[in-house]
């Protein structure tokens, strides 16, 4: 089961290709669970940018059920991957909700499973801007 505390964990993409064009396998962070109300959780969620996370704080918002963990991460800024390792962020935008969902492996005392993101479109100014889904893995120590 979870505490309030900070786990530290990684994502990666499901798409090698993709994780070639950031520059990073895995993307590292630092989740800190602040409140929990029975199986029900929420706390903050930092990023490492020298990994290709996403610059500031981000919410996380969850529950368990039996041996099953479910979020959804929200990120203040929008971060778009714009070439070979260059990402930019929009300050003005925020990133599109990515679902996580995962299971308790208390052998390996890990939490791990999978995170993706729906199909989505961003508005700059008059412009739509697809944002198409994406999919990956994650794993987070116990």
């Amino acid at each position: 089961m979870i505490k309030i505390r900070t786990y530290k964990g990684y994502f990666t993409f499901d798409k090698k290709e993709y994780n070639h064009l950031r520059g990073h396998l895995n993307t590292y962070f630092e989740l800190s669970i602040k409140e929990i109300n029975n199986d029900k959780f929420s706390g903050t969620i930092i990023e490492d940018s020298k990994t290709g996370g996403i610059e500031g704080v981000g919410t996380v918002e969850g529950y368990i059920h039996q041996n099953n963990i479910y979020f959804i991460k929200r990120m203040p800024y929008l971060a778009v991957l714009t070439s070979v390792n260059k990402i930019k962020t929009y300050r003005n935008k925020k990133h599109p909700e990515i679902l996580y969902q995962g299971s308790f492996d208390n052998a390996n005392n890990v939490i791990k499973g999978i995170w993706k993101t729906k199909f989505t479109i961003i508005w700059f100014g008059v412009l739509p801007i697809p944002f198409f889904p994406s999919k990956g893995s994650w794993q987070m120590e116990l």
